[in-house]
């Protein structure tokens, strides 16, 4: 299971703020000013400096027009440190597939569909991240973006800081537009995608979630 990340340093116009050595999967990068709550996605800025530089500390210089104090969020998904499944991932999904229900099917296929009747899923959950005693309202993949942005047409970054703090009047919006997603990629990569494979092989997927 993942979740994202943030780092963040703040600045006035003109000033170079350090950005952080990336763990895994960089997700992007927003200016946000401190005061009007302003959001400026800079993510390909950013990317484009984790790629043309190396092995030495990396800084964004804040543009010179931008008055004010802003805040430099950095966004990565990482790994939580448990073993969980990566639900919002299809890939992570086929493999699951293939480790298990494959797996038996190859074993025992004369009994799909007559002694083995249903798949039964225990408490699966975007929830809670055990290590860290913390609720996982920023359980994540490194997909998302891609697949947001398929769907939605925009890139959900800008978005991204109402998951750590209120960003004022939109912050109510922005958190339902992040969750319905990922709420969508739970659904259509986990549990669709299982319920399908046992629709092809004779049997009913059944199960509760954890809330």
């Amino acid at each position: 299971k993942k979740r994202l990340d943030k780092y963040e340093a703040e600045g006035r116009a003109g000033d170079k703020v350090r950005l952080p050595q990336i763990q895994k999967d960089y997700m992007g990068a927003v200016l946000m000013n401190r005061r009007t709550k302003e959001i400026a996605d800079i993510s390909k800025e950013i990317e484009k400096l984790y790629h043309t530089v190396s092995g030495q500390p990396l800084y964004y210089q804040i543009p010179k027009d931008k008055d004010g104090i802003w805040i430099l969020m950095v966004f990565d998904c990482v790994i939580q440190g448990n073993q969980g499944l990566d639900y919002l991932n299809p890939d992570a999904t086929d493999a699951y597939i293939g480790y298990t229900y494959e797996t038996m099917y190859k074993r025992f296929p004369q009994y799909f569909g007559t002694v083995i009747t249903k798949s039964f899923y225990d408490e699966p959950t975007l929830g809670y991240f055990r290590e860290a005693g913390t609720y996982g309202h920023r359980t994540w993949t490194p997909g998302f973006n891609r697949m947001y942005e398929e769907r939605y047409k925009e890139s959900p970054v800008k978005y991204y800081p109402a998951l750590f703090e209120d960003i004022g009047p939109s912050t109510t919006e922005a958190r339902h537009r992040l969750y319905q997603a990922r709420t969508e990629m739970f659904a259509v990569n986990f549990i669709k995608r299982i319920d399908q494979w046992c629709r092809d092989h004779g049997i009913q997927y059944m199960g509760h979630l954890y809330g």
